[in-house]
């Protein structure tokens, strides 16, 4: 799945996974080695997210049912938990340094092909 933030006409992942499902949502990153550049885990439905047994850090980008960004949380760590948003409808799992890469804000109109 592509990821575009289209307030910045820009592309944020190329190589998006989704987790939709009870299995994907809960194993989420859970054993994987690193996220790549390009790569994220959009996670839906999802108000919440949490590092247990990750190996390394993310970038979380919470969106709402408008498709846009209305919670940032840069860099969290593994063995956290992240706040409960209420007005989230999913949230995108990005590498490590992406927000500031991309220059991601709360109210950045977030896009989605082939979800």
């Amino acid at each position: 799945m592509k990821i575009r933030n289209i307030s910045k006409s820009n592309v944020l992942v190329k190589n998006g996974m989704l987790a939709d499902n009870f299995f994907t949502r809960f194993k989420g990153l859970m054993g994987k080695k690193e996220l790549k550049k390009g790569e994220a885990l959009c996670i839906k439905p999802c108000k919440g997210i949490h590092t247990f047994f990750m190996r390394f850090n993310i970038d979380a980008v919470f969106i709402n049912k408008k498709g846009k960004v209305c919670k940032i949380i840069k860099n969290l760590r593994p063995w956290k938990i992240a706040p409960y948003v209420k007005e989230a409808e999913m949230v995108i799992e990005l590498p490590k340094g992406a927000v500031d890469e991309f220059m991601i804000e709360i109210g950045d109109k977030i896009v989605f092909r082939n979800l």
